[in-house]
């Protein structure tokens, strides 16, 4: 194998468990109740190369290259989590409002119980 495909198979290795360190937690998330805000977040550079290392097994200067690699982009990823969230947040926050436009009063209550059942504090931005 040549050294850029092997260097491709690694940042394609390490980007996919860092999703799918996210796609687990959330499922587990939703599998076992919500936690409270904040609670969740996607696996730590540390956490990603610990996963990775057990994985494909790696040298230790590719595990130090990959480090470097995790931690340059760190700030990046960070934003990129909170911009996701925000814009779920919008969402789901914009069709609870066009939801409780369709209610009639009595509804109204019930439903708001039901969010707060279904999202806890989770979305902090609901309109109530």
């Amino acid at each position: 194998m040549k050294p850029q495909t092997s260097r491709i198979r690694i940042v394609i290795a390490a980007v996919s468990l860092l999703v799918l360190g996210a796609v687990i937690g959330i499922s587990a998330e939703r599998l076992h109740g919500r936690a409270a805000p904040g609670v969740f977040s996607p696996p730590s550079p540390h956490e990603a190369l610990d996963a990775l290392d057990r994985a494909a097994n790696l040298r230790p200067e590719q595990r130090e290259r990959i480090d470097s690699i995790l931690s340059a982009h760190q700030l990046e990823i960070d934003a990129a989590w909170r911009d996701a969230r925000m814009h779920v947040e919008r969402t789901v926050n914009g069709v609870i409002t066009e939801i409780e436009a369709v209610l009639d009063s009595a509804q109204v209550a019930p439903f708001r119980a039901l969010v707060e059942r279904i999202h806890g504090q989770a979305l902090p931005n609901i309109h109530h």
